[in-house]
């Protein structure tokens, strides 16, 4: 038999199970008590047991980790530069017709960082190509160019996404 648990206390032979408006759910079974908070604003998930507690963090500015996360992440309109979203980017600056200064709140540990980007066209371009032309531990900037009749020139994306990757 299946149930929804909210904020209260559902109780059965070898489980316990409560809940908060946190997000928290507690686990307590003939075994042990177990408790896990689902993903929090920071994106933490929180696990607490019999042995201790456990924190893995989903996203991390942390370069100890051993293994790749996104420590930033943008989209923005390109002909304005106006974020819709991000994480751990403080502005996007247009300084020109297709060329933008992207700053991150937290710096980057070293340069040793893939960025990755996508782009949606511009109205009356065939395509536009978005590159690095240059960036730093606590910036990167991008180019883009575009072809309305063959020949490429500076264009402003409609919609430029970045992630940054690193260990």
């Amino acid at each position: 038999m299946a149930s929804i648990i909210s904020a209260g206390t559902t109780s059965g032979t070898a489980l316990n199970m409560s809940g908060d408006t946190t997000g928290n759910l507690a686990f307590t079974t003939q075994a042990g008590t177990y408790t896990q908070t689902v993903p929090n604003v920071t994106g933490n998930i929180v696990t607490t047991g019999d042995t201790g507690t456990v924190t893995k963090s989903m996203i991390s500015t942390s370069t100890s980790t051993g293994f790749g996360l996104c420590r930033a992440w943008v989209q923005f309109a390109g002909a304005s530069g106006t974020i819709a979203g991000s994480y751990n980017i403080s502005s996007v600056t247009r300084t020109a017709t297709g060329k933008y200064t992207i700053n991150f709140t937290t710096a980057m540990a070293s340069t040793n960082y893939a960025a990755c980007i996508g782009n949606g066209g511009a109205s009356g371009y065939y395509g536009v190509f978005v590159s690095i032309s240059s960036y730093s531990t606590s910036s990167i900037n991008l180019s883009s160019i575009g072809s309305a009749t063959g020949a490429f020139a500076d264009a402003d994306p409609q919609t430029v996404c970045l992630a940054i990757l690193s260990s």
